[in-house]
C-alpha cells in the first residue's frame, strides 16, 4: 500500500526494512529502493501499522498546503516543534540530522543504531544559513532534527531511525518531507541545486569527509576506473555528472572539485586533488542515507553530498563556526560558477559569456517584470514586456510541475502589458508564472497565501 503523501510503500506481507549503508559504510540487510518499506504485521505493530496510516492522511494539510505556503526567510515546524525548517530562495538545501537535544518522554530511547551526537552541527547549519543571506541577500533551505539521535536518527531508513515509535515516525517523515518541498521549491525555482547533510566526525584526521556515495576503497581507484565504472550513475550528483564535460573523477576530486575548493580556502578535504582518497586504514563516513535519498542518484536535478566536519578548529567555537560557515558560503559559490552554468550561487541566471550581447538578440527576450502584491490572497497582476510581436504564452505551475492556468496564449504586440489573475479557488503554496515565445522562457515564484 502506498502512502499517496509521503511517497513509500507499505507491504502488508511480511518482509524486512529497505537496506543500504550507514556512516561507517556497513551494508544493513538488503539492498531494496528505500521508496519501499515492508513491515512484518505481528499483533504488536499492526496497531501502529494503522496509526501511521491515519496519521499520513491527517498530515494532508501540511504535505500539500501548508509546507507550499512557505515564505523566504521564515521558519516552520513539525509537530511539537521536533523538526524545524527555515525556508529559502536559493538553489541550496542544508540539512542537520544529528544536532538535535530534545528528549520527549513519549519517545523511548533507541535501542539499536548509533546514538551519538553530531555536537553543534545544528548551529553550523545557521551560521551557513546567515553567512549566505550576508553575501546574497537571501536565504538556503535548513531543515533540523530538534530531536536528541537516543530518540530520532533522521539519516536512516524510518524503522532504524524511529524503531517503531509514532511519533519518532511523524518526526521522521515531517524531517524528509521538509526537504523535498525544499527541493522541489528549487526544481521549480531554479531547475536545478544542491542538497548538502551537515555531520561531524571524531576521527583522528581532522579533514572535511565528502560522501557522494563513493567509498574510500573506490577512491582509491584511478581516475580511469572511476570514470568507466558506473560511480557517477550511482552516485548522488548523478545529474551533474550526466550534464558535465567534466569526467566523474575530476567532478569530486578534480582542480574544481568542492574537496580542492575547500582546500583553497584553507580547509583540508576528501577527496580533492590533495587528497584523492582517505588513505589505507583510515576511517571514512559514506553511504549516508539522505543524500542517497535526496540526491540525484535515482532522478532529478537536485544533487547531493554529506559532509563530516571534525570537532576541533570547525565546529568547536562560534569563530570556528563562523569561519567554517563563510568558508561554505565561498565554496558553493564558486562551485555553482563552475558546474551549473550560473553567475554563482546568489543570481542562478545564465553568466555573461552564454549570452548574446546584440542588439538583435537582446530584443527577442521576454520577460515577467513584476508580479503585485506577492504573496496574494485572492488575485495578482502580472506584468510583462515583449519586445518584439510574436506569439507569447504566459501559465501558471504548481511546484509539482504540473500547469495550473493559461493566462495568455496568442499574438501579443511589442509593449508592456498586465494580466489579473484570479485565486480563488487555489490552495496557498508555492506557485511559478512562466512567460515563454519561440526564442525565450522567463519564470518568477509567487505565493498564494490564505486569506484572513
Amino acid at each position: 500500500m502506498r502512502c499517496p503523501w509521503h511517497g513509500w510503500d507499505v507491504d502488508l506481507k511480511t518482509g524486512v526494512a529497505p537496506g543500504g549503508r550507514d556512516d561507517t559504510g556497513q551494508e544493513t540487510l538488503d539492498d531494496m529502493p528505500r521508496s519501499t518499506l515492508r513491515i512484518p504485521l505481528t499483533r504488536t505493530n499492526k496497531f501502529a501499522f494503522v496509526v501511521t496510516i491515519v496519521l499520513c492522511a491527517l498530515s494532508v494539510p501540511f504535505a500539500t498546503v501548508a509546507a507550499q505556503s512557505h515564505l523566504p526567510g521564515e521558519v516552520y515546524y513539525g509537530r511539537n516543534q521536533y523538526v524545524e525548517y527555515w525556508a529559502g530562495d536559493l538553489p541550496i538545501v542544508f540539512s542537520a540530522p544529528h544536532g538535535g537535544s530534545l528528549v520527549p518522554a513519549e519517545i523511548p530511547d533507541r535501542t539499536f543504531g548509533t546514538t551519538v551526537t553530531d555536537a553543534n552541527t545544528a548551529a553550523v547549519a545557521h551560521a551557513a544559513r546567515e553567512a549566505m543571506f550576508s553575501l546574497t541577500g537571501r536565504y538556503p533551505h535548513v531543515v533540523i532534527s530538534k530531536l536528541k539521535r537516543t530518540k530520532l536518527d533522521p539519516n536512516r531508513e524510518i524503522v532504524e531511525a524511529a524503531q517503531g515509535n509514532v511519533w519518532a515516525e511523524q518526526a521522521w517523515n515531517e524531517y524528509h518531507g521538509f526537504i523535498e518541498e525544499a527541493r522541489d521549491s528549487i526544481a521549480a525555482q531554479h531547475g536545478k541545486g544542491m542538497y548538502v547533510d551537515l555531520h561531524g566526525h571524531g576521527h583522528p584526521i581532522l579533514r572535511l569527509e565528502l560522501d557522494y556515495q563513493v567509498s574510500g576503497s573506490n577512491l582509491r581507484r584511478t581516475d580511469a576506473e572511476l570514470d568507466a565504472g558506473g560511480f557517477a550513475q550511482s552516485s548522488s550528483i548523478r545529474s551533474l555528472a550526466e550534464m558535465s564535460s567534466l569526467t566523474f573523477s575530476e567532478l569530486i576530486r578534480g582542480p574544481k572539485s568542492l574537496g580542492t575548493l575547500f582546500e583553497m580556502a584553507g580547509i583540508s578535504a576528501v577527496p580533492s586533488s590533495a587528497q584523492p582518497d582517505p588513505g589505507i586504514g583510515n576511517p571514512f563516513f559514506w553511504g549516508s542515507y539522505s543524500p542517497r535519498r535526496h540526491g540525484s542518484m535515482n532522478g532529478g536535478t537536485i544533487d547531493g553530498l554529506m559532509i563530516e566536519a571534525p570537532f576541533v578548529g570547525i565546529r568547536d567555537s562560534e569563530a570556528n563556526r563562523e569561519f567554517y560557515a563563510q568558508v561554505l558560503t565561498d565554496v558553493f559559490d564558486d562551485f555553482f560558477r563552475e558546474h551549473y552554468d550560473v553567475a554563482g550561487i546568489a543570481t542562478s541566471v545564465e553568466p555573461d559569456h552564454f549570452a548574446d550581447d546584440s542588439e538583435a538578440s537582446r530584443s527577442m527576450g521576454i520577460d515577467i517584470q513584476s508580479i503585485f502584491p506577492n504573496p496574494f490572497r485572492e488575485s495578482a497582476t502580472v506584468v510583462y514586456s515583449v519586445p518584439v510581436t510574436g506569439r507569447v504564452r504566459l501559465t501558471l505551475w504548481d511546484v509539482l510541475g504540473r500547469e495550473i492556468a493559461e493566462l495568455v496564449d496568442g499574438t501579443v504586440t511589442a509593449g508592456e502589458h498586465r494580466v489579473r489573475f484570479d485565486a480563488l479557488d487555489l490552495p496557498p503554496g508555492a506557485y511559478v508564472f512562466q512567460i515563454a515565445n519561440v526564442n525565450t522562457q522567463r519564470s518568477v515564484v509567487a505565493f498564494v497565501v490564505e486569506g484572513s
